[in-house]
């Protein structure tokens, strides 16, 4: 209704986005978030459109353009830790097990331990068909990197 109602917003084209990623309607999804995208070139919140863009091209399984759109939203957001365990994850998915394992050190150093991790991945992805899956494979990225392992 809203998107009805303000066809030409971008606040409103994020948030329908965004609980179209959390609803597990990527597609859908994916239109309403480059809509946003169209309609607030510079927007302070540009880094979350990004972020939603990923996470709705991952559901989608498009690791590469996924992995492209959070670049973008980590050079926005480069202090967000919670932005490198989900960038490892997408390494891991792309054979890069290495650059994986270097996030997760990055998002330790800014203060996202695996169960804030874990945490905020429930809380953002409720729908995902792999929520148990992705989670795992958080779970074994932060162990890989204990310190002292």
């Amino acid at each position: 209704r809203a998107v009805r109602q303000a066809p030409g917003s971008g606040m409103v084209r994020y948030c329908h986005g965004v609980a179209c990623t959390m609803l597990n309607r990527p597609e859908k999804a994916l239109s309403h978030l480059k809509t946003a995208e169209r309609l607030s070139p510079g927007w302070h919140l540009m880094g979350g459109v990004k972020l939603w863009q990923s996470r709705a091209l991952q559901a989608l399984g498009c690791w590469e353009q996924a992995d492209a759109a959070l670049d973008e939203s980590l050079d926005l957001y480069p202090s967000f830790g919670f932005h490198f365990a989900d960038k490892a994850y997408l390494c891991l998915k792309l054979g890069r097990d290495a650059e994986a394992r270097r996030h997760i050190e990055t998002a330790r150093r800014l203060g996202w331990d695996p169960e804030q991790a874990e945490r905020l991945w429930r809380r953002l992805y409720p729908n995902s068909p792999r929520i148990e899956a992705d989670v795992a494979i958080v779970r074994a990225l932060y162990a890989a990197t204990e310190p002292g392992a």
